[in-house]
């Protein structure tokens, strides 16, 4: 091509195309003429020989193939010239062009000035215009392109410019782009590269439009800030420090306490100070936990400043725990537990005492009554009584109607004229008024032991007497037994509870530890916690901390209104993180990331700091530890029935309702149970009640079942016989059968009615029977039951006239329920006649599942 740009010499070199190739050539023949002679004048002679005719041509024509050739070669020949001229001569004319066009453009023009070109060479082939293009290109490259300084480009409000980002995040920018590449217009594509393309939109359109030049910073701070929940470890130093509860090494920490160790020693060598404080307190300054006491309660000022509240891990001091509950009880509780203690101790050792020589004066008489001869003498008014009521006749009708109380009053009677008992009687009621009482209503000192030591400890007649009144009665007078009454009182210091016995400090202990588990489960169970912009701008949960929370609070609060001013600082930073100003939870978060968490301010309430758990202790278990106090009354405890506390826990319950159960069930684990009322209630009694206590109760019952009174004879020596426990009721009958025969005046129980009346009669059956829901069953199998003897009759013809049967061999013989030891060889037998089986089985196939 005869155009090129030099770019070294920043100048066209314009080659023209020759234009003057030759256009014309004369052709030559393609062809030529010829004669040939057709006749010949001899042809025809005449006679005299001559010639006569004459010679005749005709003309021919040839081509001449040769000259065709060379003809068409060269007008071909002249026709590419021609061409080639005219081609030529637009190509010098392009080349002109250009080189006019060159001269004519100012930059910044490349695409228009490029388009000029292509229409002017339009009808030039490919390749040309592209070599022109690229001649025109490498001009305007070396010319009149400029590349555009970068750092004439504008800066975002903070931090650079991220083309990346920009072209991420604005496309209708990154389209302008991708069009200009493919225009390949140098202007844009050379002039900025991709990246200062977008940071010179940014510049001249972005940045005026509000287009930010880089992405925002996340509050990377707040987003990982969190208060994770406390590790096992955590709570242990916790238990350690502030919730633990150890009042039995209370006294041997605080007197590691060096101030406290200190005044010891003094007290230990006549202090008079401490001996006069007590003197006043009846305590002793040798005993470690008397002396101890007494340092809690002195008023000195110098005392009072002594802290208690020492690290439980170096070996001295108390818990804040123990602190308050120290305070809940009073300061001389750990003492008078003490002395509750040995009181306790003493009054199991006398009680044993009595019962053992009891025991052995019953052995003696049931020694003597084993004896030849003596056993007459022993059941002399058993025989004098069955003599006078046979001998009377009477004796048949007053078992009828008097269920055996007739006997038994006259055996009794009898005892007194003739001075025979063949049982021993303790009055237990009259020994503990008149021996146990006496002995604590006054001074005393008794021995106190304990796992680790014995010592004597001094009780004043007072704190006796109020042992006698708050815990010694309330057990005596409840107890139904001697063994029932030592349950109570024999208990191991890890086995206290209400419904035998609880000293004060126990109880409240208890509470302590129970409230200081609930909160730590709570803590425990607590979820993390995370950046929270009200806590940040307003801090609060750690009085540890409450200086540095004021500050906190100050500075968040002032900077906000600030940056909501307009100040040039909060701005690049609400630029740098995205954010409107006037979001408070957004200038919370970026304020902690480049201010707060520097200077250590807090983002989340913690879950548990010091703070908190003194809170928890003083403003919640405290109240809960004193409210405890209160209800136990005294150093004693509180004394809880089964009774008493199975009313408390059904109080307000509708018997109707089960739905009204179910918090309770659920609160007690007794969720399966599916009785009434009154039998959860005698379900929660029994469960509660101690074994001694549970069982003299029932046999107790079953003896006012039976209408007999309870007494030691029955029962033991060591039941307390009280007149209360005999309740003269009627039994309520379980068959129609026996409910006949009371209505109609029998006073005996109805196992006596059956065992005496009715030996042969299947009970059960008439169980069932009864069950089956009136007695209109029974008449219409012929059984008239509208008075006794009408009852007897009809009973009486189910039976063959001659029964068989007698007693099984190898049957077993059952004891009553609360036989002692007697030999009684009675067996029980069951006759049945063939016909009131089968009368019966009928019976029973009727009400088969009832």
């Amino acid at each position: 091509m005869g155009l090129y740009y030099d770019s070294g010499a920043r100048k066209w070199v314009v080659n023209p195309e020759k234009t003057d190739y030759n256009t014309y050539y004369a052709p030559l023949p393609e062809y030529e003429e010829y004669q040939i002679k057709t006749q010949d004048r001899c042809a025809s002679r005449d006679v005299w020989g001559n010639c006569t005719a004459e010679d005749r041509y005709e003309t021919k024509r040839r081509d001449l193939p040769g000259n065709a050739a060379i003809n068409r070669e060269k007008r071909q020949e002249t026709k590419d010239n021609a061409n080639l001229n005219a081609k030529n001569q637009r190509l010098n004319n392009a080349y002109n062009f250009t080189v006019q066009v060159a001269n004519s453009t100012q930059g910044g023009d490349y695409t228009s000035r490029r388009q000029q070109l292509r229409n002017a060479t339009a009808d030039l082939d490919t390749a040309t215009k592209q070599d022109i293009e690229n001649q025109f290109k490498t001009f305007y490259r070396t010319e009149k392109l400029q590349t555009w300084n970068t750092s004439l480009g504008a800066k975002p409000l903070y931090g650079d410019f991220d083309p990346t980002y920009y072209k991420q995040t604005y496309p209708q920018v990154t389209e302008g782009w991708r069009n200009a590449v493919a225009n390949d217009d140098i202007d844009i594509t050379e002039r900025y590269g991709e990246n200062g393309y977008y940071l010179q939109h940014y510049t001249s359109q972005g940045k005026p439009a509000g287009f930010r030049g880089n992405a925002p910073e996340g509050t990377t701070a707040a987003a990982r800030y969190v208060e994770a929940k406390p590790t096992d470890k955590d709570l242990q130093a916790v238990r350690d420090v502030q919730l633990g509860v150890n009042t039995a090494t209370q006294t041997e920490r605080l007197l590691n306490v060096p101030e406290i160790a200190a005044e010891w020693e003094k007290a230990k060598t006549d202090d008079p100070y401490w001996l006069k404080l007590a003197k006043d307190n009846y305590l002793d300054v040798n005993k470690p936990d008397e002396f101890v006491t007494l340092f809690r309660i002195s008023d000195r000022p110098e005392d009072k400043q002594v802290s208690l509240n020492y690290n439980i891990n170096a070996g001295y001091g108390i818990t804040q725990l123990e602190d308050v509950l120290n305070e809940a009880v009073g300061e001389k509780a750990a003492v008078d537990v003490k002395k509750f203690g040995a009181l306790a101790q003493d009054v199991l050792k006398e009680t044993i005492s009595e019962m053992q020589q009891a025991k052995a004066k019953e052995e003696m008489l049931g020694l003597l009554g084993g004896l030849g001869g003596f056993t007459e003498i022993m059941n002399i008014n058993n025989e004098l009584s069955n003599a006078i009521l046979g001998d009377t006749g009477v004796g048949g009708l007053l078992s009828f109607t008097s269920a055996g109380k007739a006997e038994e009053s006259l055996e009794k009677n009898l005892q007194n004229i003739t001075g025979v008992r063949n049982n021993t009687t303790y009055n237990w009621q009259q020994w503990f008024d008149s021996e146990l009482k006496k002995r604590y209503e006054q001074d005393l000192e008794l021995g106190y032991t304990t796992a680790e030591a014995t010592e004597n400890v001094k009780i004043e007649s007072q704190f006796a007497r109020n042992f006698i009144d708050q815990y010694l009665i309330p057990r005596f007078n409840t107890a139904r037994s001697m063994d029932e009454f030592v349950e109570y009182i024999d208990i191991r210091q890890e086995e206290q509870n209400p419904f035998q016995t609880q000293d004060m400090l126990n109880a409240v202990s208890l509470v302590a530890d129970l409230r200081a588990k609930q909160y730590l489960d709570q803590i425990k169970s607590t979820d993390p916690r995370y950046f929270n912009s009200s806590f940040y701008f307003n801090p609060s949960g750690d009085k540890a901390r409450e200086s540095q929370y004021a500050d906190q609070a100050r500075v968040v609060a002032q900077d906000w209104e600030a940056a909501k001013k307009g100040d040039p600082y909060w701005a690049r930073q609400a630029y740098r993180f995205g954010i409107d100003l006037n979001d408070k939870d957004a200038f919370a978060r970026i304020h902690f990331q480049v201010k707060g968490q520097g200077r250590g301010y807090d983002g989340a309430d913690d879950i548990l700091n010091a703070g908190k758990v003194r809170d928890q202790i003083y403003n919640n278990i405290l109240p809960a530890l004193k409210e405890e106090a209160l209800r136990q009354g005294s150093v004693f405890g509180q004394f809880v029935t089964p009774e008493e506390f199975a009313d408390e826990m059904l109080r307000g319950l509708d018997p109707d309702d089960k739905s009204t159960w179910q918090e309770v069930l659920q609160r007690y684990g007794l969720t399966d149970f599916k009785g009434t009322v009154d039998e959860l209630k005698q379900y929660v009694v029994e469960t509660l009640r101690t074994g001694s206590a549970q069982k003299i109760r029932e046999e107790i019952k079953y003896l006012n079942e039976k209408r007999q009174r309870p007494t030691q004879q029955v029962l033991g020596l060591t039941y307390i016989e009280r007149p209360e426990d005999y309740k003269n009721e009627m039994a309520t009958p379980q068959t129609e059968l026996y409910k006949t025969f009371q209505s109609a005046g029998y006073q005996g129980t109805e196992d006596e009615f059956y065992n005496n009346f009715f030996p042969d009669l299947d009970r059960s059956e008439q169980t069932i029977l009864t069950k089956a829901g009136s007695d209109k069953a029974l008449q219409s199998y012929g059984l008239d039951l509208s008075d006794p003897f009408a009852s007897l009759g009809t009973i009486e013809s189910f039976f063959d006239e001659e029964t068989t049967g007698g007693k099984e061999e190898g049957g077993d013989t059952s004891a009553s329920f609360f036989r002692l030891g007697l030999d009684d060889e009675d067996e029980e037998t069951d006759y049945k006649s063939k016909t009131g089986t089968q009368i019966l089985g009928e019976f029973t196939s009727m009400f088969k599942g009832l």
